[in-house]
Parts: C-alpha cells; sequence; structure tokens
C-alpha cells in the first residue's frame, strides 16, 4: 500500500527514505531511535487519507485539517503544538512525502505535507485535494501498541470520548473503535467462525456468548467460566 518514503527533520530522523516497499516489514533498532514514531507518522497519514474519503462522500472536507487533527491526537504534543515534531535544532522544515497505491495499483497518491517548528495546529504547506475517493475496504489503516487494550475497552474510550482525557492517543482509540462491533446471535459467518474455532484451539476451551453487553463474551475451560478480560491476562 506504501510504496515510497520520504521524510526530512522528523523528531530523530533527519533524512529517511524508503522505496519499493513491499507488502511486510520489519523495522529493527536500538531502543529511542524513532522507531515507533517513524510507524505513527506514517499511521496518521494512511488514517488521514481513509478518513477524508470517508468525509468526502457526504461532503466539503479538508485534507490538511484532518491531517492536522490526527497527527494532533497521535502524537499527543505539549501546549507548543505540532512544531514539537520538528527534529530538535534543525533550521528547517519538516517535510514528508508519501506514495500510496492501491486496488491492484489502479489508485495512485502522493502525499505532501510541511512545517516547521513554531507550528501549533494548523498545516498551511499540504496537498489539499487527492486524486480521488479511495476504492471501498481496499485501507483499513491500524497502529496496535504494545499495550494490550482489551481489559481497559470500555475506560479508555470513556476517557477520550467523554472526559476528553490526554493518556491514550489517538492509536489507542481507532483500534477500539475498530473493535467495538456489535455481536450477533445464532451461527457465525465463515471468517469469523474460523478465527473463533483457531483461538479455542490455542486456550484449549470454548468461547461463548454471555448475553450481557459489557462483557458480550466468556472463556469456558471446563466446568469453569471466566471473563474474556481475564483470559487476556492470561487465564
Amino acid at each position: 500500500m506504501i510504496k515510497k518514503v520520504t521524510i526530512k527533520n522528523f523528531m530523530t530522523h533527519a533524512n529517511f527514505e524508503l522505496k519499493d516497499i513491499p507488502a511486510i516489514n520489519v523495522i529493527i533498532g536500538k531502543n529511542d531511535t524513532g522507531k515507533t514514531g517513524l510507524l505513527k507518522l506514517l499511521y496518521a497519514t494512511v488514517k488521514t487519507l481513509e478518513w477524508y474519503s470517508w468525509g468526502k462522500k457526504s461532503g466539503n472536507v479538508s485534507f490538511k485539517k484532518i491531517l492536522a487533527e490526527k497527527l494532533n491526537h497521535t502524537f499527543m504534543p505539549r501546549k507548543t503544538g505540532l512544531g514539537d515534531l520538528v527534529q530538535q535544532g534543525s533550521k528547517d522544515k519538516l517535510v514528508v512525502n508519501i506514495d500510496i497505491t492501491t486496488n491492484k495499483e489502479k489508485y495512485q497518491q502522493t502525499i505532501h505535507f510541511s512545517f516547521g517548528d513554531k507550528t501549533e495546529s494548523t498545516i498551511n504547506d499540504c496537498i489539499e485535494h487527492v486524486n480521488a475517493i479511495i476504492p471501498d475496504n481496499s485501507i483499513n489503516a491500524l497502529f496496535i501498541p504494545a499495550k494490550e487494550v482489551l481489559t481497559a475497552f470500555n475506560d479508555i474510550r470513556g476517557s477520550r470520548r467523554i472526559l476528553n482525557g490526554k493518556g491514550f492517543d489517538d492509536t489507542y482509540l481507532d483500534l477500539i473503535e475498530s473493535l467495538s462491533i456489535q455481536g450477533t446471535k445464532g451461527r457465525l459467518k465463515g471468517e469469523l467462525s474460523n478465527v473463533n474455532r483457531e483461538l479455542e484451539e490455542l486456550f484449549e476451551g470454548k468461547i461463548e456468548q454471555s448475553q450481557q453487553p459489557e462483557q458480550p463474551f466468556i472463556f469456558k475451560k471446563g466446568n469453569h467460566r471466566f471473563s474474556m478480560p481475564l483470559t487476556a491476562e492470561g487465564i
């Protein structure tokens, strides 16, 4: 999906470039070398394209406004704002160019944006209109944080949605919103049924519906029953 990346003056990265990126990639490096920051930047950019395409179907939306908000909610910089993402000590602007392709390369788009260390919440130098709306279901960007989120599912969502808290960035919230799908009663569809069967073989137990909205599934092993959060904690 992402075919080429060129980044300058971003956090610890003075110059970063990748070409002809394959489908699966592994980023290896020592602690505090900017691996997570790089992944979050790519995530925020692709998610912006995804959200822009959704919004474009129903009205007039601004790509650079969505991008600025997404970067803010993903990195949660200090009060000084987006300028914190610019490499410390650099006199030049942060510059990002990302080539995205999907739908068997029928859809292609280059995303460009740039801003300096005095930027707060608005990006002026940014591509405003993409070539076309991305095809349905061709992009579903998710960032899975290292921290386990299932046991704090409702608390994290409530903290952000209701209390506007700053403890969890958008990578957590977006993942939770994607996982928050209404359960259905009865026979499971093919793909979900296969996943369910593999989980039961892995856990050596059964996954059943509890009929309780707060915790719709339970894990059953022998005569014992456990909530899914407890199962996630190591049962």
